[in-house]
């Protein structure tokens, strides 16, 4: 079990993006990401590992988050990841598909599919990270699924 922790503010504030972003590819699949608070960025990070799932919090200012189909093919954990948006409000696009996540929202996301979010107000989210091949499922995320289907980790 591992934990790794960071506030931006212990940071020399040239360093603080950087250092947030480092963290967060090593914790997180690999994306591009640019912030108009880039040379004062405000952020924490905390991670646990936990068997076969991750759990990450994060709080951050506004920016903007791209994963590429070239990021994806240089690095690819192929995970599922549940996000539940504590606070600030984040608009997502995966699979030709749009949400607004505000407080209390949910977010479900393929790490395999391109992806873009976009931070309108400063955020906080916590996010459980598993790999797809420890889940045992009978539908596709995004795909739809009814009422009733569900998932659970491989035992």
């Amino acid at each position: 079990m591992g934990w790794a922790e960071l506030q931006t503010t212990d940071v020399p504030k040239a360093e603080r993006f950087d250092r947030w972003l480092d963290l967060l590819s090593q914790d997180l699949a690999p994306t591009h990401i640019a912030s108009e608070h880039r040379g004062d960025f405000r952020a924490s990070t905390a991670a646990l590992e936990l068997g076969p799932v991750n759990v990450s919090v994060l709080s951050f200012p506004t920016l903007t988050s791209v994963r590429t189909p070239q990021l994806i093919r240089r690095s690819d954990p192929e995970l599922w990841e549940l996000g539940y948006m504590a606070r600030g409000t984040v608009v997502v696009e995966q699979a030709r598909n749009q949400a607004q996540i505000r407080p209390g929202d949910f977010l479900l996301y393929d790490t395999s599919q391109p992806t873009q979010m976009w931070v309108t107000e400063g955020g906080r989210i916590i996010i459980s990270s598993v790999a797809s091949r420890e889940v045992v499922y009978g539908f596709h995320p995004f795909r739809g699924f009814r009422p009733g289907s569900g998932c659970r980790l491989r035992t």
